[in-house]
């Protein structure tokens, strides 16, 4: 990152690093710089980073623990909504973004994530 910082790829995966560690609210704000100019990963590249597609599922669901506990924390849903759109759970990451949408009305990035995920 030092070396490339513009390179969104090496964010990308700085995001899913501090994500497994459960660094929700930098992961977030890593994820959110991201797909400020980028579409990000899909299922099939996470499913390729991880050796056992059982873990990703199992960080996943300690983050759907981590939001139920902490409803205010938007960035949380933000990066579950995420998530929710790579394990193909898009009702689900939609119902996430109204709420952080409800929290900033004016996010440009979270109105072009809904949209994206209606069309």
């Amino acid at each position: 990152i030092e070396l490339l910082p513009n390179d969104p790829t090496l964010h990308q995966f700085r995001a899913l690093v501090l994500f497994a560690r459960e660094r929700y609210h930098d992961a977030a704000a890593t994820l959110y710089s991201v797909l400020a100019v980028s579409s990000g990963w899909n299922g099939a590249t996470i499913a390729k980073l991880y050796g056992e597609p059982k873990r990703y599922l199992e960080q996943v669901d300690d983050l759907e623990r981590y939001v139920l506990a902490n409803r205010s924390e938007v960035d949380a849903q933000f990066l579950l909504a995420y998530h929710c759109v790579l394990k193909g759970e898009l009702d689900k990451a939609e119902r996430l973004l109204q709420n952080v949408r409800a929290a900033n009305p004016k996010d440009r990035v979270v109105q072009n994530l809904l949209l994206a995920l209606r069309s």
